[in-house]
């Protein structure tokens, strides 16, 4: 592994474990190039998770050049004095889904930045909540009427913004069942898997612990899978396993994660958990021995590739063109075999034909109108070659060095994503 990562992972480590600064000597860090450890905490949004560390280690001998350390200081000043600004804000929209008596589930970041050393360090694009079906149309109501302006809608989410208050996203159902078909069962269990709680004097529900923490990994698979996946998505799960791992019912949440067909994927994350982040969630699973299941150069390959992701995928186009023509789009896992051949021609159909729901909104005509894909896919192809030349070299060449590569398809069947 990259040096630089390495680094990158302890340093992140350090911070969400709030331990282990001293275990840094001043030969280690006047090794560490400062600009490429600040480059990749922008790339994952954890510059903020980062500053406590940095702030001491600055401290402890100006390792740091002073500009890299100036710049660091002045963003995260500004990103957390309005992120808490914009979050305090929430505290009245679930007062008034309260009031209201609708139901919401708070989860995914707005739930998880509590279980951080320091909450307001953890983060977050937007507000995730949760309501019944019932309550979808109420709710959409309740934030107009609170000056939230819808930016996008479909069939499960609708996104809003806000003035001065954080984005937030109203979901009538946690899995999207039009593209994720594999999780579905979600949906129907998760209302009768909550727990009552209180956010800022606020009553909300939350997803039990074996239940959220299978989620978690969901989502974090649904990621890893299409575009790519960051290290904060990695941290949250291995944070929340390790903070309730006395409230999780494991029999449990193995059968969930093994439903939901991710199991060697969950290993995975586990065993990276424990080794660059010494958050060894595997130690309350008394019969799960990591070091037997996980092969050890398939492990330094699967941190690289999440570090490489960024958020969602940064800008590594070559994992994301790989991802997008192995996943079909309802998220099952493309089902492989030794025929090279057959797997080129599987892959290269995939490619060219992709289903509707796979479609940008360019071509959502063929979403409205089925019996216009095939025009659809004429477009598309025209749009690649004549506008996105040069991202169609780089699908070309992910296509051929899969196909051909042996070792690439049995390490993506070991951490799950091919059958």
């Amino acid at each position: 592994m990259d040096k630089n990562y390495f680094l990158f992972l302890n340093l992140l480590s350090i911070s969400v474990r709030n331990n282990g600064i001293d275990d840094l000597d001043a030969k280690e860090l006047n090794s560490i190039d400062w600009d490429a450890v600040f480059q990749l905490a922008g790339k994952h949004q954890v510059q903020t998770l980062l500053f406590p560390v940095i702030k001491k280690i600055q401290a402890k001998g100006s390792y740091i050049p002073e500009d890299i350390y100036a710049r660091w200081t002045s963003f995260v000043l500004f990103l957390v004095s309005t992120e808490l600004v914009k979050i305090d804000g929430f505290k009245e929209t679930l007062s008034e889904f309260n009031r209201q008596n609708v139901p919401v589930i708070i989860f995914k970041g707005i739930e998880i930045k509590d279980i951080y050393p320091f909450p307001e360090l953890r983060i977050m694009g937007d507000i995730d909540i949760l309501v019944q079906k019932e309550h979808f149309a109420q709710g959409d109501t309740i934030l107009q009427k609170l000056g939230y302006v819808e930016s996008h809608r479909d069939h499960h989410v609708i996104e809003y913004m806000h003035p001065y208050l954080k984005e937030i996203e109203l979901h009538n159902t946690i899995i999207d069942v039009e593209k994720d078909a594999q999780f579905q069962f979600f949906n129907e269990i998760i209302w009768t898997n909550v727990r009552k709680s209180v956010w800022m004097g606020e009553n909300a529900l939350t997803i039990k612990p074996s239940v959220n923490l299978a989620y978690l990994l969901i989502h974090m698979y649904k990621h890893f899978a299409r575009n790519g996946v960051g290290v904060r998505q990695l941290i949250d799960v291995a944070l929340y396993g390790v903070t309730y791992k006395n409230d999780i019912e494991w029999n449990e949440f193995w059968e969930l994660v093994s439903k939901a067909g991710i199991i060697d994927y969950t290993f995975y994350v586990f065993a990276c958990s424990k080794r660059y982040l010494n958050l060894d969630i595997s130690q309350y699973n008394e019969e799960l021995d990591l070091e037997d299941i996980v092969i050890e150069e398939y492990l330094e390959l699967f941190t690289t590739e999440l570090i490489d992701g960024g958020v969602f995928g940064g800008d590594n186009a070559r994992k994301k063109s790989e991802n997008y023509m192995l996943n079909d789009g309802s998220n099952k896992k493309f089902k492989a075999d030794n025929m090279q051949l057959l797997i080129f021609f599987k892959l290269f159909f995939n490619l060219l034909f992709p289903k509707p729901k796979r479609l940008s909104a360019r071509y959502d005509y063929a979403i409205k109108q089925p019996w216009l894909l095939p025009a659809a896919w004429i477009h598309r192809i025209f749009h690649v070659l004549t506008k996105r030349r040069k991202y169609a070299v780089t699908y070309n060449k992910s296509l051929f060095s899969l196909a051909r590569s042996k070792d690439r398809l049995d390490y993506l069947r070991s951490i799950g994503l091919l059958n």
